[in-house]
C-alpha cells in the first residue's frame, strides 16, 4: 500500500503489506538440429517459450522493512506462509512523511539458461541436452538470472525496493480558542453566543491531504455539531454568533480526519471558554446600543458583567482583563481630536461580585482616583465633563463608530462589538433669518459677518445670552477655538430668495433650474391643471398669494377645515392612528397631496426621500441601512414639523382650529404639534423615556419671524426673534434635555433667505366723511387685495393707497398695458390678472387664452412670461420687444421721460419709474438669460433691445448673480423676462417690490436677502467632529449655498448608519 497515514507517534492501524512471489515462463525444447559447439558438430535443442508466464507465490523467503526518512520504527514483521508477508509500522513522534523500503529475499529453483551476450538476453539456441538442468540460486526482490555458457557462473541483475509512504500526521488547532460569549441565557442556562467561535488548525506535515476533515463541537464529551473543512494544509471552521451553549456544561472542539477509515485521525480536543456577557447601566439594565452621555444620567453609566458558570472555582475573575474601545467600522481606533478629549479605549480588570449569583463585574484602574466601576460614551471634552471623571471612565466615541470590547487572560479572543448611537441631525429653519442676526461683525479679530449693513449691525444678537440658542450655539461668539459650532461664512440662498423656492433648494440640494420652483410664484408651462382647484386659477399658475394671484396658502374656511390643498393640512393628532381625518398608521397625512410637494410641482427627490424612499421615483428606495434601523427598532426616520416640503416623512402639522396671521400663532402651533409628538413617541404612560429610537433627521419650521417681518417691519424684527422666536427654541431644547436627547443632536441652524426694510412711511391724500382731506398711510398691508372698495369711505378709490407705495401690483401692471397699448395692429397686450382686476383694468385678462402676458411677483424680482403660437412654445419675439420697451421706459428710465409719456408716468407711475434695477431677458425657452442696457427704435419705429450677456453683470450689490441666475434658468418655469427691482442697502425709499407691499421684502440678490445663516452645531460634543462631516461638503468651510445643507444631512447620516 503505498500511501498511509496515522498520527504521528502512533502504530499504523493496518500493517505494511508486501507479498513475494516467482515469475517464470513456460517452455519446450525443440531439436535434435545439427550445430557446432566449440567447434565440433553435435545435436542441439533449442528453447521455445509457451508465451505463458507462470506466477508462483514464495512462501519460504523474507522481507526486510527498512524506515530511512520521517523517524519511524517497524514494530514486528510476519510471514503469513502464503507469499505474504506484513508489518506492523509507528510514525515518528514528529509529523513527517515516513518513507520506508521493503526488500525481499528467498531461494530460487530455475533452469540453467544462457545468457547470450549479443542481446543481453536470453539464449534460446544450441543447447546441448534435452532437458535443462536446475539450479537454486538466492534472489532478492525485482532480480533476474541467467547463466555464463562456458563458465555456468550465475549472471543476475535488476533489484526492486518496494517504497512505502506513510504520513505521520498532526493536527494542531490554533490556541488559546477564543472565548465564547453568550446572552440572553434561559432558565436552564442556554444561551446565545454574541461573537464567533473560530476554529482554526494546521494539518501537517506539508503535502497531506486527507479524504475529508471535518472540525467537531463536543458538549460533554457528546459531539453535537459537525462542520466540513479543509483536508489539507490549513483549515478553519467557524461556529457563527447566534448558536446555542450552555454555560453550565463543559465544551471541546476536535479536528477529525477520514473519521470512520482505517486512516481516521483526531486531533487533541481543545476545551472552550464560556461565558455569559452583558453591557448594563447603573440600574442593571441590559444595553444593546450605547448612548453619548456627560455622565450625570445613570442610565447611560455603562459596566461589563461576566458570569462564568461552571468555571467558577476553575478559573477567576482576577484572570480576566478587558479593553473596551472606539473603532472605525473598517476596525481601527476611532480618532480623539487631542490630549484635552478622553481617549479612544480604556483597559478594565474585573473582580468577584455576588454572593448566590456570582459575577465578574469590570471596573476600571487609574492610579489617580482610583476605582471606578462604569465608563461613559462622550465627545465632550474633559473639562466639559468635569468632576463626573472622578466616578466613571470616560470613552471617546466620535461619529459613524462601533463599540468594542476585546477580551485578554482567560477570556482572550473574545471580542464584541456593540453600535453606538448614531447622533440625530435636528434642523431648525428660521424662516427669514439675516445672517446678521447671529453673526458677529468680526471672530477671531477678523471681518466675518458678509451683509455689512449700512444701518450699521442693529439686528445682531449674541447668541450666548439667548435661553435657547445659547444651549445650541456654545462658546463665544467672537473666538472660535471656544465653539462647538461652526458657523459658515459667505452663505447665500438661491435666486430668487424666497421662502418657496428657496426651502426646495435647502430641502433637496438643487438648484431652481432642477427644483422647478421658481418662487412663491410661477408660472409652469409644463403643468395643465389649476393650483389650487378651488380658486380656479388659471392653469400652470402655482402661487402662494404674495404675488398676484391667490393661492394655496389661503387658509380655508372653517368649514374647509380639512382642505386637501392647503398647503399645510389641518391634523387633528400626531398619532395617525387615533387621527380620524388621517388613518394611515404609516403616513399621518400623504405629503403628495399638497401643492409644493406634488410630484408635477417639485420635480426633485428631498433629502427626506434620499433618507426613506422616493414618492415620485421609483428607482430611488433611500437608505436602505437607515431605513431597515427603524424597521427593527421602531421610531421615524424622518420627522418634519410645520415646514413645506414633506415628501418621504412623517409630516407634522397643526392643529389650531381658527384662521389667523398672527406670527406668533403661527409659531405656537409648529411647537405645539412638535412637543405632542415628542411627548407622544419617546415617552411611556408614566412620562419616562421609552426606548423607542430618536429619527434620524427632525426638521422644525418657525415661520414667525418672516411673518412678524412683512406684516409689522424690521423695527420689531430683532425683539421678536429674541423673545419669541427663542423662546420656542428654548421649549425644544429643555424637551430634549427632559428626554435626555440633546447631548446626542447635531443642530443645523439655517434661514431660507435674510430681510430688507421697506419704506413704510408713505402717505396718500384722501378725503374724509366730512370732506376734508386727510393723509392715510400707504398699502404696505403685506396682503393681496383684489378689491378695491374702502368700507369706510365708499366713494375713495383705495388704489391711492397702492399707487402711494413702492410696490408694482398685479393691477399697476395691467394699467402699464393699458396706458400703453400694442402700436402694432393685431397684437393687444393683455396680462394675465385674476378676474377681479381683469374686470376693471382693460390691459388685463383672466382668460389665459386671451393673455399674451404673464406675471409671476415675488417680492424685489418679477417673472414675465411671454405667449408664442402658443404657451408652450418659445415667446413671440415682437410682443417680447414691446413689453420690455415699457417696462424699460416706464419703470426703469421713466425718469428722463418727456412730454405725454412723462405726464402718463407722473399720473400712474410715479413712484414706480425708477423703480426696476435690471431687466433680464431669454429669447428663447432653452435659451440664456441676457441683461438689457437699453431700448432704442430703428427708423421705422421698432423696438430695438441692446443686451450683454449676463456674465457681465457684476454688481458689488449683487451677491453671486451669474450663478444664482444661472441656477434659476428652467426653461418651462422662469420667466422670459425677469425683473430685478431696486433694492438699495443704503437709502430706504429706493427699495421696490412686487406682488404684495409689505413693511419688509426678501427675494432679491442684494446681501440682506441672500446672505443666511448656516450654522452646524455640536454642543454635546465638540468642533472636530463637525469640521470631519463639513470638510466633506464644504471645503475650507466654505459653502456657496444654504442648498448644501441637503449634502452635509447626507454626510451625517450615511457616515453613521453605514455600519448598523
Amino acid at each position: 500500500e503505498p500511501v498511509n497515514a496515522s498520527k504521528a507517534g502512533t502504530k499504523l492501524k493496518a500493517p505494511l503489506t508486501a507479498e513475494l512471489f516467482r515469475l517464470y515462463d513456460e517452455y519446450e525444447m525443440e531439436g535434435p538440429y545439427s550445430c557446432e559447439i566449440n567447434g565440433s558438430p553435435t545435436n542441439c535443442w533449442r528453447i521455445k517459450a509457451s508465451g505463458i508466464v507462470n506466477v508462483e507465490p514464495v512462501t519460504d523467503g523474507t522481507i526486510t522493512y527498512t524506515p530511512i526518512e520521517g523517524g519511524g520504527e517497524i514494530i514486528s514483521t510476519e510471514n503469513l506462509d502464503n507469499g505474504k508477508y506484513q508489518a506492523a509500522f509507528k510514525t515518528g513522534n514528529t509529523p513527517a512523511i515516513n518513507i520506508i523500503e521493503a526488500e525481499g529475499k528467498a531461494g530460487i529453483t530455475v533452469p540453467e539458461v544462457f545468457y547470450d551476450p549479443f542481446t543481453n538476453k536470453a539464449a534460446t539456441e544450441d543447447y546441448p541436452e534435452e532437458t535443462l538442468p536446475e539450479r537454486t540460486i538466492l534472489l532478492k526482490s525485482g532480480q533476474e538470472v541467467l547463466f555464463d555458457r562456458d563458465t555456468k557462473q550465475p549472471i543476475i541483475t535488476g533489484s526492486q525496493k518496494e517504497i512505502y509512504t506513510v504520513y505521520g500526521v498532526d493536527i494542531l488547532i490554533d490556541t488559546p480558542l477564543s472565548a465564547v460569549l453568550i446572552d440572553n441565557m434561559d432558565e436552564l442556562g442556554y444561551g446565545h453566543s454574541i461573537n464567533d467561535l473560530n476554529v482554526s488548525y494546521t494539518i501537517e506535515p506539508d503535502g497531506y491531504s486527507a479524504t475529508t476533515a471535518y472540525v467537531d463541537l463536543i458538549e460533554e464529551d457528546i459531539p453535537v455539531n459537525r462542520i466540513p473543512s479543509e483536508p489539507a494544509g490549513t483549515g478553519s471552521a467557524t461556529y457563527a454568533e447566534g448558536y446555542q451553549y450552555n454555560l453550565d456544561k463543559k465544551y471541546e472542539v476536535q479536528v477529525i480526519l477520514n473519521p470512520g477509515t482505517g486512516t481516521e485521525i483526531q486531533s487533541d480536543k481543545e476545551e472552550l471558554m464560556i461565558a455569559e456577557m452583558r453591557v448594563v447601566n447603573a440600574d442593571s439594565d441590559e444595553t444593546e446600543e450605547l448612548r453619548y452621555s456627560n455622565g450625570t444620567n445613570d442610565k447611560k453609566r455603562y459596566r461589563i458583567e461576566l458570569n462564568i458558570g461552571r468555571l467558577f472555582g476553575t478559573i477567576s475573575c482576577e484572570d480576566i482583563t478587558a479593553e473596551i474601545s472606539t473603532r472605525q467600522q473598517d476596525g481601527n481606533y476611532a480618532t480623539a481630536p487631542g490630549p484635552e478629549y478622553p481617549g479612544n479605549y480604556v483597559n478594565l480588570v474585573f473582580e468577584e461580585s455576588g454572593i448566590i449569583s456570582k459575577r465578574c463585574i469590570s471596573k476600571n484602574v487609574d492610579i489617580n482616583v482610583g476605582d471606578r466601576y462604569s465608563f461613559i460614551l462622550t465627545n465632550l471634552s474633559k473639562d466639559a465633563i468635569g468632576s463626573v471623571t472622578d466616578e466613571t471612565a470616560p470613552l471617546y466615541g466620535g461619529i459613524g463608530n462601533k463599540f468594542r470590547i476585546k477580551f485578554s487572560g482567560t477570556l482572550n479572543g473574545a471580542d464584541r462589538d456593540l453600535p453606538i448611537e448614531p447622533v440625530g441631525v435636528i434642523v431648525i429653519g428660521i424662516d427669514g433669518l439675516r445672517q446678521d442676526v447671529l453673526y458677529p461683525d468680526k471672530m477671531d479679530g477678523n471681518d466675518f459677518e458678509n451683509v455689512n449693513d449700512p444701518s450699521g449691525n442693529i439686528y445682531y444678537v449674541d447668541a450666548s445670552t439667548l435661553d435657547g440658542l445659547g444651549q445650541i450655539l456654545v462658546g463665544d461668539p467672537t473666538d472660535s477655538a471656544t465653539q462647538q459650532y461652526i458657523m459658515l461664512p459667505k452663505v447665500t440662498s438661491i435666486f430668487p430668495s424666497i421662502t418657496l423656492a428657496s426651502w426646495a433648494s435647502i430641502f433637496t440640494g438643487k438648484m431652481p433650474v432642477e427644483t422647478g420652483i421658481l418662487g412663491n410664484e410661477f408660472f409652469a408651462r409644463d403643468i395643465n391643471f389649476s393650483v389650487p382647484a378651488r380658486f380656479n386659477n388659471p392653469t400652470g399658475i402655482i402661487s402662494f398669494s404674495s404675488g398676484a394671484f391667490k393661492g394655496f396658502d389661503v387658509f380655508p374656511k372653517p368649514w374647509g377645515l380639512y382642505s386637501d390643498d392647503f398647503f399645510i393640512p389641518y391634523q387633528f393628532n400626531w398619532n395617525s392612528e387615533l387621527d380620524p381625518v388621517h388613518s394611515d398608521p404609516n403616513n399621518p397625512i400623504d405629503p403628495v397631496r399638497s401643492a409644493q410637494n406634488d410630484c408635477r410641482i417639485l420635480e426633485t427627490d428631498t433629502i427626506f426621500e434620499k433618507i426613506t424612499g422616493s414618492q415620485c421615483n421609483a428607482n430611488n428606495q433611500g437608505m436602505p441601512e437607515v431605513r431597515r434601523y427603524f424597521k427593527e427598532n421602531g421610531g421615524d426616520p424622518v420627522v418634519v414639523a410645520n415646514s413645506h416640503y414633506a415628501r418621504g416623512v412623517y409630516w407634522l402639522t397643526w392643529d389650531t382650529p381658527w384662521p389667523g396671521s398672527s406670527a406668533n400663532m403661527m409659531d405656537d402651533a409648529s411647537w405645539d404639534k412638535l412637543d405632542d409628538y415628542l411627548n407622544g413617541k419617546y415617552e411611556d404612560f408614566f412620562g419616562r423615556r421609552n426606548d423607542v429610537p430618536f429619527s434620524a433627521l427632525t426638521v422644525w419650521y418657525l415661520p414667525g419671524l418672516d411673518h412678524e417681518a412683512h406684516g409689522k417691519g424690521m423695527s420689531v424684527y430683532r425683539d421678536y426673534f429674541v423673545n419669541t422666536t427663542d423662546m420656542y427654541i428654548n421649549e425644544v431644547v429643555d424637551k430634549l434635555k427632559e428626554l435626555d436627547e440633546f447631548d446626542n443632536k447635531i443642530f443645523i441652524i439655517t434661514a431660507d433667505h435674510g430681510h430688507t426694510a421697506m419704506p413704510t412711511d408713505m402717505t396718500y391724500k384722501d378725503t374724509d366723511w366730512l370732506g376734508m382731506q386727510v393723509d392715510r398711510p400707504a398699502d404696505t398691508s403685506c396682503k393681496l387685495k383684489l378689491e378695491f372698495g374702502d368700507p369706510e369711505t365708499p366713494d375713495t378709490s383705495a388704489q391711492m393707497a397702492e399707487l402711494e407705495n413702492n410696490n408694482l401690483h398685479i393691477w399697476e401692471l395691467g394699467n402699464l398695458f393699458t396706458q400703453f397699448p400694442s402700436p402694432i395692429e393685431g397684437i393687444e397686450l393683455k396680462v394675465l390678472a385674476p378676474v377681479e382686476i381683469a374686470d376693471e383694468v382693460s390691459g388685463a385678462t383672466a382668460d389665459i387664452n386671451e393673455a399674451n402676458i404673464i406675471s409671476a411677483l415675488n417680492g424685489p424680482m418679477a417673472h414675465i412670461y411671454i405667449k408664442g403660437t402658443n404657451w408652450q412654445d418659445n415667446p413671440d419675439p415682437e410682443i417680447l420687444k414691446l413689453v420690455i420697451k415699457r417696462l424699460y421706459g416706464v419703470l426703469k428710465d421713466g425718469s428722463n421721460a418727456t412730454g405725454t409719456l412723462r405726464k402718463i408716468i407722473n399720473d400712474h407711475f410715479s413712484n414706480l419709474s425708477v423703480s426696476i434695477d435690471k431687466i433680464l431677458l431669454r429669447r428663447e425657452l432653452k435659451g440664456v438669460y441676457e441683461v438689457v442696457t437699453g431700448v432704442t427704435e430703428d427708423a421705422s419705429g421698432n423696438p430695438i433691445i441692446d443686451t450683454e450677456l449676463l456674465d457681465t453683470l457684476d454688481s458689488t450689490d449683487y451677491i453671486n448673480p451669474v450663478e444664482r441666475i444661472k441656477g434659476m434658468n428652467h426653461s418651462d418655469r422662469s420667466g422670459d423676462i425677469v425683473l430685478i427691482m431696486k433694492d438699495d442697502m443704503g437709502d430706504i425709499n429706493q427699495r421696490f417690490s412686487t406682488g404684495v407691499s409689505c413693511k419688509s421684502w426678501h427675494g432679491g440678490l442684494n446681501k440682506s436677502d441672500s446672505y443666511v445663516p448656516f450654522i452646524v452645531a455640536y454642543p454635546g460634543g465638540n468642533k472636530y467632529e463637525l469640521n470631519v462631516i463639513t470638510q466633506k461638503v464644504c471645503i475650507d468651510n466654505l459653502c456657496e449655498g444654504n442648498w448644501k445643507a441637503k449634502n452635509l444631512i447626507t454626510e451625517i447620516i450615511k457616515k453613521q448608519y453605514s455600519g448598523q
